[in-house]
């Protein structure tokens, strides 16, 4: 299941914010951007293109939404995140332990 529009990042002027103003979070297989300052909290999903084909690439994607689907209450309300796959040889498994270490480690108060 998809996330719903008002979970969602779109534009391009959100987007450039990320490469300006994030602070990041860095794991092996996932950095997770985080943006503060916004109304509410929203999501976007990079995963580059040298993470094998377009099955897999799209695979990660709806793992990855459904985890975030599940445990929204695991990231602070007034933030954008953009969560970028790093790394071709990361399994789901590997890449939701990591998301839930990465999603831990945000900072509640800001």
């Amino acid at each position: 299941m998809a996330l719903p529009l008002e979970f969602r990042i779109r534009g391009r002027r959100a987007f450039d914010e990320f490469r300006t103003s994030a602070k990041i979070l860095h794991g092996g297989s996932l950095a997770v951007k985080v943006v503060g300052g916004k109304d509410g909290r929203a999501f976007a999903i990079a995963v580059p293109k040298r993470i094998g084909n377009a099955v897999r690439r799209n695979r990660l994607r709806r793992v990855l939404i459904e985890w975030i689907r599940l445990n929204m209450a695991m990231f602070p309300d007034g933030r954008h995140y953009l969560l970028v796959v790093r790394d071709s040889t990361a399994d789901e498994g590997a890449l939701l332990a990591e998301l839930r270490r990465l999603a831990e480690r945000i900072p509640r108060d800001e």
